[in-house]
């Protein structure tokens, strides 16, 4: 009974019946296991696994070919509004640093006046650093969140993690893989995920070049160094190329160090999954270069900003800001 059961299972049902599939899907393949995914991440799985074998059925192209595009449309119509979002929220931040920038001689007062009425004399000297570089952010988010540009608003790319993530574990359904993404990186051999989504057979037919097979590993060992190359060169171009704070600096440094990692620890992983992320990652790289043109962040040169002198204010572009900043 079990061996039916099993056979069942991996057998790919006609392509005819792929509208069946995205509606029926969940309840007639759900499986029990020891430790199960949540419901809401097998439907999201689900529904990305059938947007990928519809669009194979539809184009008629290979899965060499249908797994790009797949690429293409999930950056196109999720990541890059999120992008864009992003990319505006940071240049409205780099036009508002004059007014940021206008902030830090009356700062510079508020923490000498502190310092004062507490009394403190015997103090380190990094401490009125300390205190000023608080009131600053403090005073920034307060400037961000008037003109509507949160520092928040820039992470929003990061929710393309979990679209990625589901795709990439419709990948591993369809390729018939027991072990989750962290468990093919990293060997963990637990072995614990389901096989829930019929296997595509094809996928060990319809691939190219040196990696016929997209269900095995690529005997070359080439395309994990390529996705690892890929992620590099997304890290090191385009905006990575600008002014970062130290703490942005240093995390660039851990980032290309994952990138180069990711090579060794993808060799036992799937050629289609690979094919995937290559293809997302090279689009990511396009996409970045593109709005680099199109809405280039140019920051600004601070010390070539007019200062406002101690005990007098002139009528220069920071007073003008202050004035506009005052308003209620």
């Amino acid at each position: 009974m079990s061996t039916i059961l099993r056979t069942t299972r991996t057998l790919r049902p006609p392509r005819q019946t792929a509208s069946f599939l995205f509606l029926q899907l969940p309840s007639t393949y759900r499986a029990f296991h020891s430790s199960p995914r949540p419901q809401f991440m097998e439907q999201s799985i689900t529904v990305a696994y059938s947007a990928i074998e519809s669009l194979h059925t539809i184009t008629g192209l290979s899965w060499t070919y249908t797994l790009p595009l797949s690429a293409l449309l999930v950056r196109t119509f999720f990541v890059l509004p999120l992008s864009i979002y992003a990319r505006a929220n940071n240049r409205a931040q780099v036009e508002l640093a004059p007014l940021v920038s206008a902030w830090k001689e009356p700062m510079q007062k508020k923490v000498r006046l502190q310092l004062q009425e507490r009394k403190m004399v015997a103090i380190s000297a990094s401490k009125p650093n300390l205190m000023l570089a608080k009131e600053m952010r403090r005073k920034s988010a307060e400037i961000y969140a008037r003109w509507g540009c949160q520092r928040l608003k820039n992470f929003m790319p990061l929710l393309q993690l979990p679209i990625w993530l589901t795709v990439m574990e419709a990948i591993r359904e369809m390729c018939g893989q027991r072990e989750g993404l962290w468990g093919l990186l990293f060997r963990t051999g637990s072995g614990s995920m389901s096989q829930v989504l019929p296997i595509e057979a094809s996928l060990a037919t319809e691939g190219m070049l040196w990696f016929p097979n997209l269900m095995a590993a690529d005997p070359q060992l080439t395309l994990p160094f390529i996705l690892s190359g890929m992620l590099y060169m997304n890290i090191t171009s385009g905006t990575a190329k600008r002014n970062r704070s130290a703490f942005s600096a240093g995390l660039t440094k851990v980032l290309k160090a994952v990138a180069l990692a990711i090579g060794p620890l993808t060799l036992n992983v799937p050629s289609a999954m690979l094919l995937y992320w290559i293809s997302s990652s090279s689009m990511a790289l396009v996409q970045a270069t593109i709005m680099d043109r199109l809405m280039p962040i140019k920051p600004l040169d601070i010390k070539a900003l007019p200062t406002i002198e101690a005990g007098s204010l002139r009528k220069t572009n920071h007073t003008t800001l202050l004035k506009v900043d005052s308003r209620k």
